[in-house]
């Protein structure tokens, strides 16, 4: 059985992950979100290039403040939750692979689960403003002038007109501050779980089949002595295969959930129900899809990265416990 301290090494273990994971993966992100809203049709590289128009790097790095001080926490609650619960179950992430009590596939399915279910709580907020922020890329500021005073945001920018979404009217905020502030006056702290029920139907299963998926090809590799002394390999290549199987899976509802929360302003959604049906009118069931290639070339590194980082800490963690 693991001690208080060692189920606290997996909340620190996903915190640092998660940040490694956001670093490497953020640029695509915008670049998903980009193709997910607008929907041109034009594909990825006239998304870039439109994105490319705030800067290349000011442009992809879009969002990345907010997410990047609430990585740490958003992570931290999946994996601490994940590690939590096996114990629940009866084993740990603790335990060797070849261990009689190491985890089953059950068992690390229903824990992945419990944690996707959990962050959601942190997650949703943070999708949204981050959303919320990457979606206005291809909005055309009507004066620049407007948005400073003495250093402090005063008054965003007021749209003109926008590629592909987005009347006349709208605000293209300064940052996360700003956007958070004014859907927090708009709308209040309801406002911040727009996309809820998308999440929800997006991400405990999703996270279920991530874990199990990583489990899986890890011990293989592990197995088959397939990869390096250290298991560095195997970090990475189950690592990044589970993200590309669990995004591929889920991509419907997070199209729906990028809809809905880049839709924070306007509200021309009623709900997640009749965004599926417009998207559907619209687009047919192609739309459910934008971005799908960005995000599979996304989720590769990004998790890889996420899952070595994650289970070095991990395990370097394990080691000063035992001492």
């Amino acid at each position: 059985m693991k001690t208080d301290s060692s189920v606290s090494s997996d909340y620190i273990a996903g915190a640092l992950g998660g940040i490694g994971g956001l670093v490497v993966g953020h640029p695509l992100d915008t670049v998903k979100v980009h193709l997910q809203v607008h929907m041109s049709g034009k594909g990825t590289l006239h998304a870039l290039k439109e994105i490319s128009r705030h800067g290349k790097l000011r442009g992809l790095f879009r969002g990345l403040s907010f997410p990047m001080v609430t990585q740490a926490a958003t992570n931290s609650v999946f994996f601490g939750v994940y590690g939590s619960a096996l114990v629940a179950l009866g084993t740990s992430t603790a335990e060797h692979l070849d261990s009689p009590t190491a985890p089953t596939y059950g068992q690390v399915f229903a824990a992945g689960c419990a944690g996707g279910l959990v962050q959601i709580v942190v997650t949703c907020p943070v999708e949204l403003v981050k959303t919320f922020l990457q979606s206005q890329l291809n909005m055309e500021p009507a004066n620049a002038a407007e948005t400073l005073s003495g250093g402090h945001v005063t008054a965003g920018h007021h749209v003109t007109g926008s590629r592909g979404g987005g009347g006349g009217g709208e605000r293209l905020f300064g940052g996360p501050v700003e956007a958070t502030r004014w859907i927090y006056r708009r709308h209040g702290p309801r406002g911040f779980y727009r996309g809820l029920v998308a999440m929800t139907l997006r991400d405990p299963v999703t996270y279920g089949v991530y874990l199990v998926s990583y489990e899986y090809v890890y011990r293989s590799l592990m197995r088959s002595s397939c990869t390096d002394s250290n298991g560095v390999l195997a970090n990475l290549l189950a690592g990044g295969l589970a993200g590309v199987i669990a995004w591929s899976i889920c991509m419907p509802f997070d199209v729906i959930k990028s809809h809905l929360q880049s839709d924070a302003g306007r509200r021309k959604y009623a709900g997640t129900a009749d965004c599926a049906v417009q998207l559907f009118r619209r687009w047919g069931a192609r739309g459910f899809f934008a971005g799908l290639p960005v995000v599979c070339i996304r989720a590769f590194p990004t998790n890889a990265i996420t899952f070595l980082v994650y289970s070095k800490t991990l395990s370097y963690l394990k080691r000063t416990d035992h001492r």
